[in-house]
């Protein structure tokens, strides 16, 4: 698929974007159908189980995410602090811009 992208974007030609585009399309049809059969195995061994069938929905519909950084707030603040001085430093010998 990146092959005939950058053939494209080298190209610019219709015949080679066509050919971009279905490969797309098809990468994107594979994973898609990759994704549908292993949700419906994995809803199938469930076997009528609903306490098991909605953890299993669960999972699909409300997928995990860690509920905590590594980061704290004063990491966060102390960064962008950091980064504004280093910006006010590099640009303080820059010409003031007229609006």
């Amino acid at each position: 698929m990146r092959r005939l992208e950058k053939r494209f974007r080298r190209l610019r030609t219709p015949a080679s974007y066509a050919e971009w585009r279905q490969q797309s399309d098809h990468v994107r049809d594979v994973y898609q159908e990759a994704f549908r059969l292993f949700w419906t195995e994995k809803l199938a061994d469930t076997k009528g189980d609903g306490r098991v069938t909605w953890a299993a929905a669960n999972k699909l519909l409300q997928p995990f995410t860690p509920a905590y950084s590594s980061l704290t707030v004063e990491d966060f603040a102390v960064f962008f602090q950091q980064k504004i001085a280093d910006i006010r430093q590099k640009t303080a010998a820059a010409p003031a811009v007229r609006v």
